[in-house]
């Protein structure tokens, strides 16, 4: 539909796929980051082998979304835009490498057993999924393709307040109901 409003990188009849594919390897990831900073903030620890476990699920999603990447864009020949050094191609190896290459490795070597390595592993798969959703929308209409698109400030308004609400819901069924192990909060209260 937007052939030649949006830049050849990121334009591709699999892009539904990859957008599939992508919020199947975005969930362990998020998992990994919200246990590590649930169990610092309420003390208890997700066991490292859940966490690896569902860490190397969405690994193996990373591997067939790399695969099918390669060759989708070995099939509309456009390796030139990648290595072509401009804005457009920096942040397309940015969020390939920074958000599915190097989690690939973490997640599949011995980096993948600790909690800070997983911890990373979520922050760089998270961060690689935002920046290919921002590079889609912002940079890939932008530029020689002459569109363009920012957000309004209710747009901005709501998407930052769904998180908020996310977060605060989170927080007042963990503190309120029998979710997570509150023994030692009852001792300290006693």
């Amino acid at each position: 539909m937007a052939v030649h409003k949006l830049y050849p990188l990121w334009w591709s009849t699999m892009i539904p796929y990859f957008f599939l594919i992508s919020s199947f390897f975005v969930g362990p990831a998020m998992i990994c980051v919200e246990s590590t900073l649930a169990g610092r903030a309420y003390n208890h620890k997700v066991p490292v082998d859940v966490l690896r476990g569902l860490a190397k699920i969405g690994g193996y999603f990373m591997l067939l979304y790399l695969a099918l990447k390669i060759f989708d864009l070995s099939s509309r020949n456009v390796w030139n835009l990648v290595f072509a050094g401009n804005l457009e191609g920096n942040l397309f190896l940015a969020e390939l490498v920074l958000g599915v290459i190097i989690p690939i490795l973490i997640v599949f070597t011995g980096a993948g057993a600790t909690r800070s390595g997983l911890f990373i592993y979520g922050l760089l798969v998270s961060g690689g999924v935002i920046l290919n959703r921002m590079n889609v929308v912002f940079t890939g209409m932008s530029g020689s393709t002459g569109g363009w698109y920012f957000p309004s400030v209710w747009e901005w308004s709501v998407s930052i307040g769904l998180v908020a609400i996310g977060i605060l819901a989170y927080c007042f069924i963990v503190e309120n109901f029998r979710i997570i192990d509150h023994d030692d909060h009852n001792k300290i209260a006693a």
